[in-house]
């Protein structure tokens, strides 16, 4: 009588339940459906002024911020998350450093808030005096991290009646701050042996750093 005792308590352990939930841990209801709601905003480290359109890569699943900056996804998952588990997340934007990290997903609220830091170089202004521009480029890393900056227009050829732009270098003439350096340069009337002459009233700016980041400010003659 006392060995069917045991061997039906031990057949109760084994099936029909599991152990964890025999014991009080009810596993069934940490068990996430199969979208998993994340909301959130990504911001300016700086300004906080929301990202507009910054990615957001959980685990391979990619949603995007409106212009605010907020975004709301749903996460499609059939693992049991709630104990914990991380997924690999990539926060981008064009003009912005990645933010990478191992994000812990719930079965319940999942907010992700994210500052991105600015990494393009930005032009505060420009100016003109005839064929020669200057302008003032920041860059939040550094003026040495400032690698080219290059004033370009758009050319008309009579001949061939053709438009292209040309670009020319600037060079750096002055430190304003340890973020911020003024650039001159020169923009012609005409170019290659006079067969190309300027067509536009503005011009552009053009910087790009050592990261690899650039931008383009337009500014009228």
């Amino acid at each position: 009588m006392r060995l069917l005792f045991w061997g039906m308590v031990t057949l109760f352990l084994t099936s029909g339940c599991d152990s964890d939930r025999f014991l009080g841990y009810n596993y069934e209801a940490r068990k996430v459906a199969q979208s998993l709601k994340i909301t959130g905003r990504i911001s300016d480290s700086r300004t906080g002024a929301g990202v507009p359109r910054a990615l957001i890569n959980i685990g391979g699943q990619t949603a995007s911020c409106d212009f605010a900056g907020n975004f709301s996804f749903n996460y499609l998952t059939t693992e049991d998350v709630g104990l914990g588990q991380t997924q690999p997340l990539v926060v981008s934007s064009e003009k912005y450093f990645s933010h990478v990290a191992e994000l812990t997903l719930y079965p319940d609220a999942n907010n992700l808030n994210i500052a991105l830091e600015y990494a393009a170089p930005i032009v505060l202004a420009s100016g003109h005096a005839g064929g020669e521009v200057w302008a003032n480029v920041r860059d939040y890393q550094g003026v040495d991290n400032l690698s080219t900056v290059q004033v370009s227009a758009y050319y008309y050829n009579p001949g061939t009646r053709q438009t292209r732009e040309f670009f020319f270098p600037m060079v750096r003439d002055q430190i304003l701050d340890g973020e911020t350096a003024r650039y001159t340069g020169t923009l012609p009337e005409s170019v290659e042996d006079q067969t190309w002459g300027l067509t536009t009233a503005f011009y552009f700016i053009n910087p790009r750093d050592k990261d690899g980041f650039t931008d383009r400010f337009r500014y009228q003659f």
